[in-house]
């Protein structure tokens, strides 16, 4: 089994970075002031940082901070710095920090001005971190600037876990930036950063965007909260000019625009004719605007919407439009799929009328709208109620008994396998997408239509519900495994193989109390393998039986088997492949493969995939017969791409060799780590920017991280003595031996 562990390991891995050294921060400092420990912390995030180097990293305890005189008083990040805080002040590290540890940022601690910010950023091009921190005001001065300030920044720059909350900006400064616009967050030109799990509450600017404003940029929100934020004009939650902001697994909720006049877009707001932003799972509830658009308005912008649910959201007036409003948008287009519009109020409407929950005014190009669910049948879209969980106390979850539920179209959204809802279901259950930002989980069962597989080709997806009878609840699957060699009954908990959940993740396998999901059967005897700590699967011919057992108030004993699927892995494939190579070179992929017997078979088909999941056709490769070679060259401008073979028998039935070839172009820099054997530290030296991942031997990841141009050192001070085993993105896998 070690050895099966082993050789998984090295298949997949990501790696991250260490830190060249650790500054450490505490309220008021302790000891000797030097920032090399606890014990002699620090007493200023700012001076820390003007000490550190690229790749340095800065932790900081619970407390109140601010910057120095010579920075405003705003915390200033450096290019390659990574702050993190949250920590009681005795962790050794980042995993041990547990909630409760506030670390406050707070601007403006002198005279209030508000073009000020409490957090700085520009110029940003290295890895960059902002990580644990609460970034309110110094209410004893009074909420005079806003959170965060950022310009001219990379997608290297990370800013997660982060609570920005009562920031506010008044006046109409027309000096950059703009007084009253972004209260929470204000992204200026050119800016790129990824911002991920954090919540922007409670922040008002006077003008634009109370929670964020962001002018020419393309930024990635992901599984954040906007909250209670307000704007006297435009955009409550956020407002986005001219800009590409990709908002997934995000809530506006709350947000409002209060101005007595024309104002818009209580929960978002997007215009511009050089965006082309895009909103996916979100929801987008319980906004206000005084005339249009509540959830979302958008002007001249080419807005995507993919699997949100827009619904009770609010607005004064009689037109309409509550949910989404749009003008304007010249050649661009509104694009909505997949998602739930439903019971957006105009207040001042007659109580008789039905106001469409979409208005479209002065538009060139028609928006384009397919399988949504909107309340009145707009667009041709289903009109039945969505059945909601419970929307009266906030639930937009699917009922059971939705329509929404398995009506979206997969494509529509590009998911894949990892991807996840706004609560973290599955994205896809049964195969097909639901609508809105929540997928519901069924008691349906689901295997692509197939029960009988080759040679393990194929895939397997069961799904089951977690609240099965109400009662909390345990889960073990049950298999009971039959063939001429093999009569044994296996009953596992998924609890047990949580050590070796990213290694299934990589290899596409779900295995948890809801779910037993395979894409690709052909990774089976590994899981099989790791279960029961023999090999040989890879032959085996028979029928699994796969049960899930529950355990209602964790009993000793199943009161109740759901969710059973039979397989059936048939008789040897019709062609026994003694190998699947290939070569690129020079933009060209040169394949090659080797049979040794061919029974009952017409033809191979070559299938190429830029993401492992997706594939399309190449060309067909007629039969040879018994020892025959095979060659195909297939062009490959790509960095990397994936190639498999399927098998076309003369019945017309098909199945797929169980290799899956990657091909990735060569760098000029090829993979350096030294020294190895090591013991404090490592030197990576890559080309460019790269994702790097480092694992134990069982299976746990220890480090990750993004490595910068150039050599990198990495600590493994640390780790236990023993083989660790990682890889750089683009560049390869490797081990190294810690002594």
């Amino acid at each position: 089994m070690k050895s099966i562990l082993l050789f998984a390991l090295s298949l997949c891995y990501s790696l991250t970075i260490g830190a060249q050294t650790i500054y450490y921060v505490k309220s008021g400092g302790s000891g000797t002031k030097t920032g090399d420990s606890w014990e002699n912390a620090l007493n200023n995030i700012q001076s820390a940082i003007e000490i550190a180097v690229p790749g340095d990293q800065i932790w900081v305890a619970a407390g109140k901070f601010y910057g120095n005189s010579n920075s405003d008083y705003s915390i200033i990040l450096k290019d390659g710095v990574a702050l993190y805080g949250g920590f009681a002040g005795t962790e050794s590290k980042i995993s041990d920090r547990l909630p409760g540890n506030i670390t406050q940022l707070q601007g403006d601690y002198t005279l209030p001005n508000n073009n000020n910010a409490t957090v700085v950023a520009t110029n940003i091009s290295q890895a960059t971190v902002l990580d644990g921190f609460t970034i309110k005001p110094n209410q004893s001065n009074g909420p005079h600037c806003r959170g965060m300030y950022l310009k001219n920044v990379s997608d290297n720059l990370m800013i997660n876990h982060c609570i920005i909350d009562g920031n506010t900006t008044s006046g109409s400064s027309s000096v950059t930036p703009q007084s009253g616009y972004g209260a929470g967050i204000y992204i200026d030109s050119n800016s790129h950063m990824e911002i991920s799990n954090c919540i922007i509450s409670n922040n008002s600017g006077q003008n634009y965007g109370g929670g964020v404003y962001m002018v020419s940029s393309s930024p990635k929100f992901t599984c954040c909260q906007f909250i209670q934020n307000s704007a006297l004009k435009t955009g409550g939650g956020a407002y986005n000019v001219n800009s590409s902001a990709v908002y997934k697994n995000c809530l506006f909720k709350g947000n409002q625009t209060k101005a007595n006049g024309s104002n818009y877009g209580g929960g978002t707001a997007f215009v511009g004719s050089t965006g082309s932003p895009k909103l996916i799972n979100c929801l987008i509830a319980q906004n206000t605007s005084s005339t249009f658009g509540a959830g979302i308005y958008c002007s001249e912008a080419e807005l995507s919407i993919i699997n949100c649910t827009i619904t009770d959201n609010n607005t004064i007036n009689a037109a309409g439009g509550a949910g989404i409003f749009c003008s304007e948008t010249g050649s661009n287009t509104l694009s909505i799929a997949n998602s739930i519009i439903w019971n957006n109020i105009s207040e001042n409407a007659d109580a008789s009328t039905s106001l469409d929950e979409i208005t479209i005014q002065f538009v060139s190009a028609s928006p384009i709208v397919t399988n949504n669910l909107i309340k009145n049948g707009q667009y041709g879209s289903i009109s039945d109620d969505p059945k909601f969980m419970d929307p009266d106390n906030g639930n937009f979850q699917l009922q059971s008994e939705s329509p929404a539920i398995d009506a979206g179209d997969n494509n529509a959204g590009g998911f894949v396998v990892s991807d996840t809802d706004l609560i973290g279901n599955h994205r896809i259950i049964n195969q097909t997408v639901d609508l809105g930002a929540y997928e519901t989980l069924t008691d349906k069962i689901n295997n692509n239509g197939q029960s009988s597989f080759k040679g393990f080709s194929g895939s397997l997806d069961i799904t089951g519900n977690p609240y099965e009878n109400d009662q909390e609840n345990t889960y073990k699957w049950k298999m009971i495994i039959s063939s001429a060699s093999v009569n044994d009954i296996l009953l596992v908990d998924p609890n047990e193989l949580a050590g070796y959940s990213g290694l299934l993740a990589t290899q596409g396998i779900i295995f948890d109390s809801t779910h037993f999901q395979v894409t690709d059967l052909s990774v089976m005897p590994m899981l099989l393998s790791i279960i029961t700590g023999e090999s040989g699967w890879d032959n085996f011919n028979g029928d699994i039986f796969i049960s899930r057992a529950v355990y209602p108030n964790q009993q000793a004993t199943d009161t109740l088997i759901s969710n059973t699927i039979n397989i059936t892995i048939a008789s040897a494939l019709p062609v026994t492949i003694k190998d699947f190579a290939g070569q690129l070179q020079h933009a060209s992929a040169s394949l090659t493969w080797h049979t040794a017997t061919e029974s009952g078979f017409d033809h191979f088909e070559l299938e190429k995939s830029l993401d492992g999941e997706n594939f399309v056709h190449v060309s067909s490769i007629a039969a040879k017969g018994d020892n025959s070679n095979y060659q195909q060259r297939v062009s490959q401008t790509e960095q990397k791409a994936y190639y498999r073979l399927k098998i076309v028998e003369k019945d017309g039935s098909v199945s797929f060799y169980k290799q899956v070839l990657t091909l990735v172009q060569q760098t000029d820099v090829q993979l350096s780590i030294y020294p190895n054997p090591a013991t404090t530290v490592i030197h990576v030296k890559v080309d460019r920017s790269r994702s790097f991942s480092l694992f134990d031997g069982a299976g746990r990841k220890v480090k990750s991280g993004k490595l910068k141009a150039g050599i990198n050192d990495i600590d493994i001070t640390h780790l236990h003595k023993g083989i660790y085993f990682g890889e750089i993105d683009g560049l390869g896998r490797f081990k190294v031996f810690k002594k």
